[in-house]
């Protein structure tokens, strides 16, 4: 159908341009990549600029990883060497196919396609790639010199490198649950898995939006909040502050480490039935079954689910060595809080309310 200022003018339309996607992941191929020449045949010449650039993406919070086709010990031996070796998380080194491999190391990174970034010199790899990974962002070597200029990779500023450490907790965590023979349930008791529930957001608001705005993969309701920080700030507090409001930040430590504020939840009251319109998780958390653990801890409100989710359906039924700072109201009581406390405000201006909550039981 033809635009309306192109019937009337003749214009051609501008398209639209569509948002760049974020890059959070970087995997790199080795020869031909990260060094010149092939390791395994006549030899390498290092790329002086490639340690910067690894250095400085994990500063910027953006992740790194191998699949290359290449003798393990060797390569590691040689990244090792050029002092590397650390700055890579779930490295794939063998000489089997590498669009498999991919597709396992996407699912153990925990992130969607479209935030990951292959570079390969191989045209070959790079479609056998996006075929076993569809929506994978693929480039060949050309685009080594200019990627930090690049604005999909601007990340955000983490000079203490605390998400690396993220992901040596989850490479850890993956690499016991692989040794073990009885189960992914068992696994996760062993674990000991324990969750704590913050109820004074305020605090740690700053936490909450960026756990609204920024996940994806465990965000049941996908609510954005203004891009704006202040704009964002302020909308929660006025959610916050209202008396039929529930919410809670979710802490999540097991023995493989702190995963901080993991989750946030938030939703109404009305007439003791509960909806939830924040429910949203770091996928840092994905596959402990803590989404399914915290929906019914607080009673299963109900959750329009938006857009594709991963868990609650396939979670565990239930975790040990929970504790919250506030034990959780029943969702009869929860109502029952609600309207006696709606109902004392509403008295203040209105005589007619003040002859119900008179005659309200009060327990």
């Amino acid at each position: 159908m033809l635009e309306l200022r192109q019937i009337l003018f003749g214009d051609t339309p501008v398209p639209m341009a569509l948002p760049v996607p974020e890059v959070r992941l970087v995997i790199w191929d080795l020869d031909g990549v990260g060094w010149h020449g092939t390791l395994a045949e006549d030899g390498i010449s290092p790329r002086p600029e490639w340690p910067v650039i690894l250095a400085t993406l994990v500063g910027r919070g953006i992740m790194n990883s191998i699949c290359s086709k290449n003798d393990l010990e060797a390569a590691r031996a040689t990244l090792q060497g050029q002092g590397v070796w650390e700055h890579f998380i779930f490295p794939s080194i063998d000489w089997t196919p590498k669009g498999a491999r991919l597709a396992a190391l996407v699912e153990a990174v925990q992130l969607r396609p479209e935030t990951i970034l292959f570079i390969d010199d191989e045209p070959a790899n790079l479609a056998e790639a996006r075929f076993h990974v569809p929506g994978l962002q693929t480039a060949g070597p050309e685009i080594v010199a200019g990627l930090l200029d690049d604005p999909r990779l601007a990340g955000k500023p983490d000079p203490a490198h605390a998400r690396l450490a993220q992901y040596r907790q989850l490479m850890a965590r993956q690499q016991a649950f692989s040794a073990t023979k009885d189960g992914h349930l068992a696994f996760l008791r062993a674990s000991h898995v324990r969750v704590s529930i913050e109820h004074d957001v305020e605090p740690h608001l700053d936490r909450a939006i960026e756990l609204i705005n920024r996940t994806n993969q465990l965000n049941f309701t996908k609510s954005r909040l203004p891009e704006d920080l202040e704009a964002a700030r302020a909308q929660l507090r006025a959610t916050l502050v209202r008396a039929d409001v529930f919410a809670g930040l979710v802490r999540v430590i097991d023995d493989y480490g702190d995963y901080g504020f993991a989750g946030f939840y938030c939703g109404k009251m009305f007439f003791g039935q509960r909806t939830l319109t924040q429910f949203c998780f770091s996928c840092r958390v994905l596959n402990l079954g803590v989404e399914a653990f915290i929906y019914r801890h607080i009673a299963s409100p109900a959750l329009k689910i938006v857009g594709e989710v991963a868990g609650i359906r396939s979670a565990p039924p239930r975790l040990t060595g929970s504790r919250s700072t506030r034990p959780p109201a029943s969702p009869r009581r929860a109502g029952l809080n609600w309207w006696t406390g709606w109902c004392y405000a509403a008295a203040v201006r209105c005589r007619r309310w003040r002859i119900i909550c008179a005659r309200w039981p009060m327990r």
